[in-house]
């Protein structure tokens, strides 16, 4: 038994494979990315993420966009480079990625476990502009959990795909100890108690079309 490889891209040219070239083959391909096929006990997408198309965030040169995440800042209507990118409904698209606010405030695993169920992962920052772009989210007078923490025996910080933190991106404030991760309010990247109930941010690639 094949099992479908998945990518971060659903565009059809002369190198897709003949099962995506069928408009039941891209919504398959649309599914799996965006929805996280296979993730769900019954091996079916949840059905709040299947949306028409005009629900979801498609983002293409000389075109405005469709539809805006009212938890993040405005997003610039126009982007440079080809194609369109799609995230799932409710969640908002920066550059390549999209990020998704939680609603609910719990411990930073379970944040963790939570992204990890939705196809994602608590975010990574990358580079400056992407910092730029989270602390500008409206409402985080509280703090919000990112995809960091100290992991032992080394207490160092480390992102949650195994990266360490580039100290010359931004400082955490407060204590390195065991049971310490990091969460963002305002400006700051703030070291706090995992067991510590706040919101999260889940991160994941865009889809291409």
């Amino acid at each position: 038994q094949q099992t479908a490889q998945k990518c971060n891209s659903c565009e059809i040219n002369e190198n897709t494979p003949a099962c995506n070239r069928t408009l039941e083959g891209f919504r398959s391909c649309l599914k799996q990315n965006l929805c996280g096929v296979g993730n769900s006990s019954a091996g079916n997408p949840p059905t709040s993420c299947i949306q028409p198309i005009t629900h979801l965030h498609c983002y293409i040169p000389g075109c405005l966009h469709k539809a805006e995440t009212p938890s993040f800042p405005p997003i610039p209507p126009f982007i440079k480079g080809s194609g369109c990118k799609l995230c799932p409904r409710h969640w908002a698209l920066h550059r390549d990625k999209c990020y998704w606010l939680s609603e609910d405030n719990q411990y930073w695993s379970w944040g963790r476990d939570d992204c990890s169920w939705k196809g994602s992962h608590l975010l990574v920052i990358q580079d400056q502009e992407e910092l730029e772009f989270i602390q500008n989210i409206p409402g985080n007078q509280n703090p919000v959990w990112i995809g960091l923490n100290i992991t032992s025996p080394g207490r160092k910080w480390t992102w949650v795909d195994g990266s360490p933190l580039n100290q010359t991106l931004f400082a955490v404030s407060g204590p390195a100890e065991e049971n310490s991760c990091a969460a963002v309010k305002k400006t700051q990247i703030k070291s706090e108690i995992c067991n510590t109930d706040y919101k999260w941010i889940c991160q994941k690639e865009a889809v291409l079309i």
